[in-house]
C-alpha cells in the first residue's frame, strides 16, 4: 500500500494491517525456524555421511594394509618353502652319496671277503693234501708195525 493509502485507513483498519503483518512475519518465523531446523538436520546428515565415507577409507586403508601384511606373510612363507625344498634337494643328494658310499663299502667287503674265503678254501685244500698225505704216512708206518709183528 502507499503511504497516501495508509493515511486514510481508519484506527481499526491500520491494527487489523498490523494484526495480520505479525502474523505473517510469526509464520515467517516459523517457516525460517523450520527451515533452519532441516538445514542443521541436512548438516547432520552431510557430517554423518563424511565420517562415514571416512570410516570407509579408514576401513579401505585398514584393508590395503592387512592386505600388504598377508602379502608379505605369503612371500615369507613362499621363501621358507622353498628353502625347505632346497635342504630337501641338499639332504637327498646327500643320502645318495652315502648310499652310493655304502653300497661301495658293502662290496668291497664283500669282494674281501670272498678272497678270504678263497684263501681260507685253499689252505683247507693244501690242509687236507697235507693230512691226507700224513695219514697215508701214518697208515703205512701203521702196515710197517704190523707187517713187523
Amino acid at each position: 500500500m502507499i503511504n497516501k493509502d495508509i493515511k486514510n485507513l481508519r484506527r481499526t483498519e491500520l491494527v487489523e494491517i498490523i494484526y495480520q503483518l505479525k502474523k505473517n512475519e510469526q509464520e515467517l518465523v516459523k517457516q525460517i525456524e523450520s527451515l533452519q531446523t532441516e538445514v542443521n538436520n541436512l548438516r547432520e546428515n552431510i557430517e554423518t555421511r563424511n565420517l562415514k565415507m571416512e570410516e570407509v577409507g579408514s576401513v579401505a586403508d585398514a584393508a590395503m594394509a592387512l592386505s600388504d601384511v598377508f602379502a608379505a606373510a605369503q612371500n615369507a612363507a613362499d621363501i621358507y618353502l622353498e628353502e625347505i625344498q632346497n635342504r630337501h634337494v641338499a639332504v637327498e643328494e646327500e643320502c645318495k652319496e652315502i648310499i652310493a658310499a655304502a653300497k661301495k663299502q658293502a662290496d668291497e667287503m664283500i669282494q674281501e671277503a670272498t678272497q678270504q674265503r678263497a684263501a681260507i678254501m685253499e689252505q683247507c685244500r693244501v690242509s687236507r693234501k697235507e693230512l691226507r698225505r700224513v695219514q697215508t704216512v701214518i697208515q703205512e708206518l701203521n702196515d710197517d708195525l704190523q707187517f713187523d709183528k
